[in-house]
């Protein structure tokens, strides 16, 4: 159930989003607020990701900089993508970096993967790294 509430609470929190940016009000940005939307969309890695073959042991690192940011770990168990907390891994295969208003943006599809890439930091395998990108 708690999946269904946060996914009903983000639906609601995107919508604010477009109707503030719209209306040229403050966005819904501060950490208490923010911090559950981003969390609930990091939930949705593993599903991106279901169709990339990769060896067990493989870990790609999102980590999200910002107020509101984080680090979580997609690692590959038995051929399922399991999404952990950071618990401080210093050699994933892939890590991707990107700033918290440009990654609601790129879950949410209000900006494209091409208009993000120059922002984004990247390190180790690429196609893992940007396998990210397609998250919604």
């Amino acid at each position: 159930m708690w999946l269904h509430i946060a996914r009903e609470y983000t639906e609601r929190w995107h919508h604010q989003q477009q109707i503030r940016e719209a209306v040229g009000r403050p966005r819904l940005t501060n950490p208490k607020m923010f911090a559950l939307v981003r969390a609930t969309f990091v939930h949705a890695l593993p599903r991106t990701y279901d169709n990339l073959s990769a060896p067990d042991g493989t870990i790609v690192k999102l980590t999200i900089l910002g107020e509101s940011g984080g680090s979580w770990l997609l690692v590959r168990e038995n051929d399922t993508w399991v999404l952990v907390v950071d618990d401080e891994v210093t050699e994933p295969t892939a890590h991707l970096v990107i700033g918290e208003q440009d990654a609601w943006r790129l879950f949410t599809k209000s900006i494209s993967e091409e208009e993000i890439q120059p922002r984004i930091k990247m390190e180790g395998d690429p196609s893992l790294a940007l396998k990210a990108l397609e998250t919604v």
